[in-house]
């Protein structure tokens, strides 16, 4: 048998989820109403950037959330 990992492992990485999902939804709003979502190249270089800053910010959040003294 293989071992199947979860996507929502514990509570800690469900709260990561749900903030880069906030980031990412209000960032394509913001791209979508810009003048980079005329230029195609450009438009998905600026979703790759939303996407890995959005997990980024996320990690970073979790990282303050879950330190300990």
């Amino acid at each position: 048998m293989s071992k199947r990992r979860k996507v929502i492992r514990d509570s800690n990485h469900l709260f990561q989820l749900i903030v880069s999902a906030a980031i990412i939804f209000s960032g394509i709003t913001m791209l979508r109403n810009s003048e980079i979502a005329a230029s195609t190249p450009l438009y998905f270089l600026s979703l790759a950037i939303l996407f890995g800053s959005a997990w980024f910010i996320a990690r970073l959040l979790l990282n303050l959330v879950t330190r300990r003294k």
